[in-house]
């Protein structure tokens, strides 16, 4: 359960690019008393703190932040998507290959296609607590995923 009242610190943040180009800013706020989590998301150019900010998971919710990413194709830019998922949802996806296509979280939350529980060829996803204070450059598919985060032994 959480507190009566998250005193929030800042933990990091992800951008992800395609090539040079900042297409998002995703930042992670922690809850220093029971380790809530909140996130903002924004795009270049914004300033604003709270612009973008999601609601708070609570631990005992038992959720992840997560970041899915939909392959764009010629003139369509990809989509970028951050939400709060569980071992065992199903998400819904648009991606312009699999239009409709229903995902689902396993228990180490990799995600699969639901029809046959292979990967996803055209959605890429990631917690955002694996690549806090990274990023990831979609100009390529798969993504190149840089993490700056320490590693521990």
């Amino acid at each position: 359960m959480g507190c009566a009242e998250h005193d929030m610190i800042y933990e990091g943040l992800l951008n992800i690019f395609n090539g040079e180009i900042l297409l998002k800013v995703i930042e992670l706020w922690k809850c220093r008393k029971c380790g809530a989590s909140r996130v903002s998301v924004r795009g270049p150019g914004t300033t604003s703190s709270t612009e973008g900010t999601l609601k708070v998971l609570e631990p005992s919710e038992g959720r992840r932040w997560m970041v899915l990413i939909s392959r764009g194709v010629g003139s369509v830019s990809p989509d970028i998507y951050v939400i709060p998922v569980k071992a065992g949802d199903s998400i819904k996806m648009d991606s312009l290959v699999e239009p409709g296509e229903e995902l689902v979280i396993d228990r180490n939350y990799k995600v699969l296609t639901k029809k046959d529980l292979n990967q996803p060829m055209h959605v890429a996803a990631y917690l955002l607590e694996d690549l806090i204070r990274g990023y990831i450059d979609i100009s390529t598919w798969p993504p190149s995923v840089y993490s700056l985060k320490t590693q521990t032994r």
